[in-house]
């Protein structure tokens, strides 16, 4: 095995562990990684890189022969913390509870060291030893460097972006490909949630898997960065009159490593150059005015697939008008409303 040949390219971290690990399971699911059966993970640092790609830990390379704490009988190389994705995943239902990935939030610079299971014995539920201490660079299977951002300003719970992500991967397995629009942008807090799902996606057609050769990106964000047509039209002037919305979003996709088409147009407008049936999913999260959103739903329908989803936000008593343009355009469908986390709704037309 080459030194670097388990260095892979870097991740973002924006503070949210669950999306952490989706991001992460989208990664390994891609075809060029290849990685089968259980994984460990555990959380290190970036200046100990060499010392990681010289003895496959970054508990080695330490002058003389330090000993396992809680057992003087093992070496101290020859262990390493970690926790299972699964561990990582009911650790975040725990606040008192570590694991891996909450130690990024105390690491400046973070490395993932990605190990697979099967190397090791379990000492305790996160003590592992490796099981041939002259092995250890065959059990490490990658080393992945996290890059920290700040998760944009918005009105997106962590629960419903979850949830929204998880609409959003079902989309992407679409054999047509995956065609994913977003409407309503703004800062980039919803598309945070769903970056990781269309990055590993797009690094698979760009790895020669599409099915539809010069097809569109597979994420398309739609949003004016001019306001809106609903009560909420003049936060959102007072705001843009400040900064540079459309600017701070497009530095943070860049940032995601997102390969994502930017339409700066309104609604409507922006399903006008779609092709009919040829979107899997639309999410809506424009203007909340009913008339705007029906508007936006009469427009879009008729792009989405067979089977494909029409998905939205802030279906609430805080935004009549959004719940009686869904509600009146279910009953035209005859398609139940089916609800998620917070205010999140869809349906398949």
């Amino acid at each position: 095995m080459s030194l670097v040949s388990v260095v892979r390219p870097p991740l973002p971290y924006l503070g949210d562990n669950l999306l952490m690990l989706a991001d992460l399971r989208s990664e390994l699911g891609r075809h060029s990684l290849g990685f089968t059966g259980p994984l460990l993970l555990r959380a290190s640092e970036a200046n100990k890189l060499a010392r990681i790609l010289a003895h496959g830990t970054d508990r080695g390379g330490y002058p003389g022969d330090r000993r396992w704490r809680h057992d003087p009988r093992l070496a101290h190389v020859d262990v390493i913390l970690a926790t299972t994705p699964a561990q990582n995943e009911a650790a975040e239902a725990d606040p008192g509870r570590s694991s891996s990935l909450k130690k990024f939030t105390i690491i400046d610079e973070p490395l993932l060291l990605i190990y697979a299971a099967h190397a090791f014995e379990q000492l305790r539920p996160t003590e592992f030893r490796f099981r041939q201490s002259d092995a250890k660079l065959a059990a490490l299977l990658a080393v992945i460097p996290i890059t920290k951002l700040a998760l944009p300003d918005g009105w997106f719970r962590p629960d419903e972006g979850i949830a929204y992500r998880g609409l959003v991967e079902r989309a992407l397995m679409a054999p047509s490909r995956g065609q994913i629009v977003e409407v309503g942008c703004w800062l980039g807090r919803s598309t945070s949630y769903i970056a990781g799902a269309c990055r590993a996606r797009g690094a698979e057609l760009r790895d020669g898997s599409d099915p539809q050769p010069g097809a569109r990106p597979t994420l398309t964000c739609v949003d004016t960065w001019a306001g809106s047509s609903d009560r909420f039209d003049l936060a959102y002037r007072e705001r843009l009159a400040a900064r540079d919305i459309e600017a701070e979003f497009r530095s943070h996709l860049a940032a995601l490593g997102l390969d994502a088409t930017c339409l700066r147009l309104p609604s409507v407008a922006a399903a006008n150059t779609f092709a009919r049936e040829s979107v899997d999913l639309v999410f809506l999260d424009g203007s909340h005015d009913q008339p705007a959103v029906a508007a936006d739903i009469t427009a879009w329908l008729p792009r989405i697939r067979s089977g494909g989803i029409l998905a939205g936000h802030d279906f609430s008593d805080d935004h009549p008008g959004v719940v009686a343009a869904v509600e009146h355009a279910a009953a035209t469908l005859d398609r139940p409303i089916q609800r998620g986390p917070g205010s999140l709704w869809w349906m398949q037309p």
